[in-house]
């Protein structure tokens, strides 16, 4: 297994995790407030998980990786647009 394909794999099963916790959260009737919160705390542990899989892509020499992963890091931290799995 290559480094891309195994960076590729975190970063796809930190996404699923994520979307599926905010799925459950909303199924389960979380009051407002409560899902606001975790949302939020969930959003920016994600966010720096992505930065995290950016710098390992740029230490093992896949620059256009780590800066596809620092994008889409950029972009959810700052505007909450839930990435695309790669």
């Amino acid at each position: 297994m290559t480094s891309v394909t195994a960076l590729t794999v975190l970063y796809n099963g930190l996404l699923q995790g994520y979307q599926f916790q905010i799925e459950a959260m909303q199924e389960n009737g979380m009051p407002d407030s409560s899902f606001h919160f975790r949302s939020e705390k969930m959003r920016e542990n994600l966010t720096n998980q992505i930065c995290s899989l950016s710098q390992m892509a740029y230490d093992l020499g896949n620059h256009d990786l780590a800066s596809t992963f620092l994008s889409v890091a950029t972009e959810f931290g700052s505007n909450a647009v839930t990435p695309e799995p790669l």
